[in-house]
């Protein structure tokens, strides 16, 4: 039962996390269409500094990273646990 549950979450937050995707970059593709992004790295400036400013201005896609992040060390935690819980 718990097994299905979980991947039952686990579905739902992987499609929630396609939708905000999704709908980032729509809108992101509708004001590129219209005026021009004035966010975007120049090729001979400070890269580090331009992509940090882009992720600091755009503030869900860095929130977005690093819940999945969370999430994905977590369950590699988790799966090391269960190994070593399973050969005792």
């Amino acid at each position: 039962m718990s097994s299905i549950v979980s991947r039952l979450v686990g579905g739902v937050l992987a499609l929630l996390a396609v939708l905000i995707v999704i709908a980032i970059s729509i809108s992101h593709l509708q004001l590129a269409s219209v005026v021009e992004n004035p966010h975007l790295v120049s090729v001979t400036g400070d890269l580090g500094k331009g992509v940090s400013s882009y992720f600091w201005n755009y503030r869900p896609l860095d929130i977005l990273g690093q819940a999945i992040a969370i999430l994905l060390a977590s369950a590699g935690v988790a799966a090391l646990l269960r190994g070593e819980r399973e050969g005792r």
